[in-house]
């Protein structure tokens, strides 16, 4: 198929990293932009799992492009490249492109398209490597611990012509692992468009078997070692034995074994939910009474600006670019952190800390509730996000007229 030809309009190449936080970052952008007659969005989804040849369809006025998964498991330059020129291939009359790269594994398609296209690039740098963390926190990282840079990241970095981070920590941490010329790099918080609250959130817990009278904490993500899960549920232990009628909600998908081991004495109040869609965990997040993110490593999570956006308290670990999202006891509470048992390279939650501080929450939970929720639906709103995205596109655009 040929594409049709576009000589005015911005026409946005997504790399896709279908996972996580990065996925809602395009899907959100994708929302902003498709209401933007002057940019066409195309989505490029990598690796297909089910998908034996190249393909596409339109989803909410974006163009989504999907590439047949590869044949081995190992990470495999010649694929990317192959990829891009498929894409180029039936997408070759299109000018005004730009192509937006979301993770470091991108970086051998985006090279590859951008010497066809011709286009400029824009990388947004989601997740740093969990160490970077405690090497600021503890020691202040300046980059001569080369062992610890992502390669990928790396080349994907130089390569782009503008670089978004989305913590001001991002922002120091490539400006000292890449050297990255300040010119190229940009601070844009993540943002998100405002859910439709459920009305009456009493009701909806009584409909998903929980009482009136029970304390709900919540987690939501992934089911990993460097989210904290272990910690949380330790915390929670120690808060059981003050609070009663409080019970642990972990939602999300990982491996489920060792927290379920861990919870086993007191399995009664803990609830494992798998995943939710996101009309659910919005319903969960209005009738809760704390949002708890304990994680090891962390950015401008979505998940918190969730919580937030619904008005739910939220507690966080001290974990930088993670703490820029909360002030402690105005917007919510942080919790300490500490060098990890096992690794001084990583940080971890200081449990008696984290329990203190949901003790806290339970008993004041109603602190901090609008003031969160009016800073987040102005520095974390999918407005100020796409405007600021919106306005790197058309500058790069500008340039290779």
């Amino acid at each position: 198929m040929e594409a049709q030809i576009s000589h005015t309009a911005i026409n946005l190449f997504f790399v896709v990293h279908n996972f996580s936080g990065a996925k809602t970052y395009v899907d959100e952008l994708s929302l902003f932009l498709t209401g933007n007659t002057d940019v066409n969005v195309y989505k490029v989804y990598l690796k297909c799992v089910g998908h034996k040849e190249f393909s596409t369809e339109n989803i909410n006025s974006s163009t989504c492009i999907y590439l047949p998964e590869k044949v081995t498991l190992e990470y495999d330059p010649l694929y990317y490249r192959r990829a891009a020129q498929l894409v180029f291939s039936n997408y070759r009359e299109l000018r005004n492109v730009i192509l937006h790269a979301n993770m470091p594994e991108q970086f051998y398609f985006v090279k590859e398209a951008k010497e066809f296209f011709q286009c400029p690039v824009v990388f947004t740098c989601h997740f740093l490597i969990g160490s970077y963390s405690c090497y600021d926190k503890i020691t202040g990282y300046s980059g001569e611990n080369i062992d610890k840079v992502n390669v990928l990241e790396e080349f994907v970095t130089e390569l782009a012509d503008q670089a978004v981070c989305v913590t001001e920590f991002g922002r120091h941490t490539l400006a000292n692992i890449h050297k990255l010329d300040l010119n190229k790099k940009r601070v844009i918080y993540n943002g998100k468009s405002v859910p439709n609250l459920p009305e009456n959130s009493k009701v909806t817990k009584l409909r998903y078997g929980f009482a009136q009278k029970d304390q709900l904490i919540l987690y939501a993500g992934q089911l990993d070692p460097m989210k904290g899960v272990d910690k949380l549920i330790e915390a929670f232990l120690i808060s059981n034995n003050s609070f009663s009628k409080i019970k642990l909600m972990i939602a999300g998908h990982g491996y489920y074994d060792r927290y379920i081991f861990l919870a086993q004495q007191c399995i009664g109040w803990i609830y494992f939910m798998g995943n939710l869609d996101n009309d659910t965990f919005n319903k969960f997040y209005r009738f809760s009474d704390v949002g708890v993110i304990p994680s090891q490593c962390e950015q401008c999570t979505y998940v918190a600006i969730g919580m937030m956006q619904n008005k739910l308290p939220v507690i966080i670990s001290d974990t930088p670019g993670l703490n820029e999202l909360i002030t402690h006891k105005i917007t919510g509470l942080i919790c300490r952190i500490q060098p990890h048992s096992s690794s001084q390279n990583l940080l971890e939650v200081d449990v008696t800390d984290l329990a203190l501080q949901i003790q806290y929450k339970l008993v004041n939970n109603a602190e901090a509730k609008e003031k969160a929720y009016n800073q987040v639906s102005v520095y974390n709103s999918l407005i100020n996000m796409g405007e600021a995205t919106l306005d790197i596109y058309q500058k790069l655009n500008k340039g290779c007229d």
